[in-house]
């Protein structure tokens, strides 16, 4: 469990920090992405954990399926919470490759 929260926390650093590189500097983009994350990573965590449980290797192949399908959940979140901000896409996929590849190099 604490492996679980030691990579939410760490997701939402390096998230948040990336988001101030591309500019963000509104408060409410902050809370928006912190709880996006908080409902996105652990479900990924969580079903990268129940395919290694169920024997499934999980290949590079899938952790870019896994993280494509964080980038366009995450990107149709900020949509509804920001209509009108065009970069959001653009954004979500910056932010999660930056965490992604971050977290690789680390581990």
């Amino acid at each position: 469990m604490l492996k679980l929260f030691t990579a939410l926390v760490f997701t939402e650093v390096i998230e948040c920090l990336t988001a101030y590189i591309l500019g963000v500097r509104r408060r409410d983009y902050y809370i928006a992405i912190v709880a996006i994350n908080a409902i996105t990573n652990p479900l990924l965590n969580y079903l990268l954990a129940l395919l290694l449980f169920a024997g499934i290797h999980v290949v590079l192949l899938w952790e870019l399926a896994l993280e494509a399908l964080v980038v366009f959940s995450e990107w149709r979140m900020l949509s509804y919470v920001f209509p009108k901000d065009k970069r959001l896409f653009r954004l979500a996929l910056i932010m999660n490759a930056a965490s992604y590849l971050i977290g690789k190099l680390i581990l």
